[in-house]
């Protein structure tokens, strides 16, 4: 106890300067960071290199502007010399320095400072993201689209807007009706595919065409896109911004996307298969399936191969548990959110408190080239010259710009002079 109490004063020497120093830092640093990383997220330009940038800018600010705490805590902690009288705390410090030294001595050594710091956190974030993207984490800097997402929930300077809020521009409308396929999901993330094969970005104020032409196109709630190209599964890589094949994937006919650690595919031959992380893949039941979908929380539901029939996957069992009805598409947005067209082109809803399908709406709306639905319940559907979306608890909307105004009628002919 002797030792403690001797020593524990000059264990705290600096704690007030300590706390003055980190707390504006932190509060400084992170939403300097966010806003460089919102900034590049914007444009499409999120990599590792921005995300090291963003990070090393907002610790040139952060560390630059709590220098005075620095200085003033490495003085506290500075034994005095012969004669000198020692600092009473944080504002005698701050005083003696300024009026002995001028206003400049609480700046001293700013520039090691800035260099010594800027770097350290700007590794220590871009390490962050990497790490909490590559381990599944709920949140990586993957936000970080047909399975578990909203298609009427697109980021508009980070807030949410529901379709009764907010009308998708009309850029969005023209090119989303020549898609053959629209993949939706969480964070605002709306991908698809055009008529020439290409996978497209929705950025939130256009659509930009990648260079990689795929067959089949799935974005999971995180953000995680994959791709089918010639059998070859493909991966969005944000930091390269480009596809990049999944090490060790086998060919793959379908894949669906519920997030970075809900990989799921269809082999050429039918077989089932789920990303297992670390390269490794496993096959899920012997039912060959034509057609599978992911919701946001792992519900799994497909169509089998050569009758049509409907199972969906139950992960306890491992098993594939056969269900009502015999689809053409199926989408699950959740495990309560599961739709599906039928080969009369029915939209229907699994209901499942009567354990049967539901039709939505009395009349076919036409051949599909393709349907999402989101974990809220927003439904998304494509046909040959529309796009058409359904909230939770409205109406099938067409999304299709406003017809042009009217022409104006020709102005009436002039009165008959006076006579």
């Amino acid at each position: 106890m002797h030792f403690l109490n001797t020593f524990s004063p000059a264990l705290q020497k600096g704690a007030m300067a300590c706390f003055l120093r980190d707390v504006p830092f932190s509060a400084l640093y992170f939403p300097i960071y966010a806003y460089g990383k919102h900034f590049f997220q914007q444009r499409d330009q999120l990599s590792s290199l921005s995300l090291l940038l963003s990070a090393t800018v907002a610790g040139v600010f952060s560390s630059g502007l709590t220098t005075p705490a620095d200085v003033i805590k490495t003085r506290l902690q500075t034994k005095p010399t012969p004669g000198e009288r020692p600092y009473a705390g944080v504002i005698d410090c701050a005083r003696r320095m300024a009026h002995t030294e001028g206003f400049s001595s609480l700046f001293k050594g700013i520039g090691p400072r800035v260099i010594r710091s800027s770097p350290q956190y700007g590794i220590m974030l871009l390490c962050y993201e990497l790490l909490t993207t590559l381990f599944g984490a709920d949140e990586g800097f993957l936000e970080p689209d047909s399975i578990g997402g909203g298609f009427v929930k697109l980021v508009v300077e980070d807030k949410w807007h529901n379709a009764s809020e907010w009308d998708p521009p009309a850029a969005f409308v023209q090119r989303a009706k020549q898609m053959q396929r629209i993949s939706v999901g969480g964070g605002g993330n709306v991908w698809g595919i055009n008529q020439s094969g290409l996978a497209c970005k929705w950025t939130g104020f256009e659509w930009k065409t990648t260079r990689t032409s795929v067959k089949y196109l799935s974005v999971g709630a995180d953000g995680t896109c994959c791709g089918i190209h010639n059998s070859s599964l493909l991966y969005w890589d944000p930091w390269r911004s480009r596809f990049l094949p999944l090490a060790n994937a086998p060919p793959m006919h379908k894949v669906s996307v519920g997030s970075f650690r809900r990989i799921w595919g269809i082999m050429p031959d039918g077989v089932v298969m789920k990303y297992a992380g670390g390269g490794r893949w496993k096959q899920r039941g012997d039912v060959r399936m034509k057609h599978i979908s992911v919701g946001s929380d792992g519900a799994v539901w497909g169509i089998e191969r050569s009758t049509g029939s409907v199972y969906s996957w139950q992960s306890k069992e491992n098993v594939w548990v056969k269900r009502p009805g015999q689809l053409r598409m199926v989408t699950v947005g959740g495990a309560k959110e599961v739709w599906g067209m039928t080969e009369d082109n029915l939209l229907v809803k699994f209901n499942f408190d009567r354990a049967r399908w539901q039709e939505e709406g009395a009349q076919p709306i036409g051949q599909q080239r393709s349907i999402s639905v989101a974990a809220d319940g927003t439904l998304v559907s494509l046909g040959p010259n529309h796009a058409k979306i359904k909230q939770n608890h409205g109406h099938m909307r067409h999304l299709a710009p406003p017809p042009p105004p009217p022409h104006p009628p020709p102005p009436p002919p002039p009165p008959p002079p006076q006579t």
